[in-house]
């Protein structure tokens, strides 16, 4: 292979610092040497030194640093007509340690069938993979007479068509429901009418929590020294917990969150929303009348969440006066959720980034997750929803 790198040449007439006509030529003999590989370096020297005659394997070294030996090989090389050199390598064949199948011809069906009780596969492909970890197959290879470490043994498994892969997220839980397509239609149709009424749709979900105080996080910053943090991240070592409710608006693309510092209730998630509603949605949507929510089917904003229920009428339909509609996304089917891919990854102790705001106002109510308040089923069945909207509850002022 050419190496790239020019050599300075330390004959004595370059390094006498005196103007000569051969100081040029040398630093092209070696710029040259740069761009060729193994032996067509020794094969051009051998034809300089051929040139120059008598005494100049010695001033070649000089010039180029390539050892006397290598020249006269290639002066030989040459004499023979380059008999028996490869075109197509650079080295002879055969060079190195043979490897452990040519010396030990069963050492591949001897693993085989080591591996084949512990050997699991796809019955739709042609994946498989072993339970034994590479160390454990070589201590057991060893003492069966055959000692061999586990880069070898991995090597060995992938001529066996056995490959190391990590576990792939691809089963969705509930995927093959009757109704899952349904709902999914459902929610666009509402989503359509909703655009083009110019009433908003929001996308709710609570994003990951937090611990509040010196806990470690993932990511690096410029200082000179690190930021000393906990080595345990104990709760009780915490100043608080910080439980951060997104709020992403489709229609204007822009992505709120809310963070509370107690848990994740019912009431938190619709005291957010009635939040933002007053310092942005109000202000962005003057005349709506009707709000479109899209939220997942488990969490603070569950579809079996009857505080949730009782908060949405309470809070936002008689007091604020909008007409409410609420679309759950089916079970396990939270990634369709807009505001997963719009507003995620959060990072509560991080500064804002464009298009994201974060707001945590002060004196904020708390919302203790064991006090409460209980909501009869008779008391949600009496609000006016309706219920002719089979797949989602519109919630209207009384």
């Amino acid at each position: 292979m050419a190496t790239g790198v020019v050599r300075s040449c330390q004959c004595a007439v370059c390094g006498s610092g005196v103007e000569h006509p051969d100081l040029e030529y040398h630093r092209q003999m070696n710029l040259l040497l740069s761009r060729l590989d193994e032996q067509q370096r020794r094969w051009y020297l051998a034809v300089e030194s051929q040139r120059l005659g008598h005494g100049a394997d010695r001033l070649v070294f000089e010039i180029t640093g390539v050892d006397e030996k290598t020249i006269r090989r290639g002066r030989e090389e040459l004499a023979a007509s380059l008999a028996n050199q490869p075109a197509d390598r650079i080295r002879q064949p055969g060079g190195g340690r043979p490897p452990v199948e040519k010396k030990t011809p069963l050492i591949l069906s001897t693993l085989a069938a080591l591996v084949a009780p512990e050997t699991a596969g796809d019955p739709m492909s042609t994946q498989k993979w072993v339970r034994s970890s590479l160390r454990t197959l070589s201590e057991r290879l060893k003492a069966a007479g055959h000692a061999l470490s586990p880069p070898t043994v991995g090597r060995l498994l992938r001529k066996l068509d056995d490959s190391l892969r990590v576990n792939s997220k691809q089963l969705e839980a509930r995927s093959n429901h009757p109704d899952r397509d349904v709902q999914f239609t459902h929610i666009d149709e509402q989503v359509a009418i909703f655009t083009a009424a110019g009433q908003p749709i929001i996308s709710v979900d609570t994003k990951k929590k937090e611990l509040i105080g010196d806990f470690k996080q993932a990511g690096c910053s410029w200082c000179l020294e690190p930021i000393a943090v906990n080595v345990h991240d104990f709760p009780g070592d915490s100043l608080g917990r910080a439980v951060p409710y997104g709020i992403y608006d489709v229609l204007n693309n822009r992505g709120t969150v809310y963070v509370g510092n107690s848990a994740d209730t019912p009431a938190f998630a619709v005291d957010a929303i009635a939040r933002w509603w007053k310092d942005q949605g109000r202000a962005a949507f003057p005349t709506a009348t009707q709000l479109l929510i899209l939220a997942d089917a488990g969490g603070s904003n569950s579809c079996r969440a009857r505080l949730w229920k009782e908060r949405l009428q309470a809070v936002l339909c008689d007091r604020l006066g909008l007409q409410v509609t609420v679309c759950h996304y089916p079970t396990g089917c939270s990634k369709w959720n807009p505001i997963l891919r719009r507003v995620g990854g959060i990072r509560i102790l991080l500064k804002e980034k464009g298009g994201f705001s974060r707001k945590s106002p002060p004196g904020q109510p708390t919302y203790p997750r064991s006090k409460a308040t209980p909501i009869a089923f008779h008391h949600v069945y009496a609000m006016p929803v309706d219920r002719r909207a089979r797949r989602s509850g519109v919630f209207r002022m009384v």
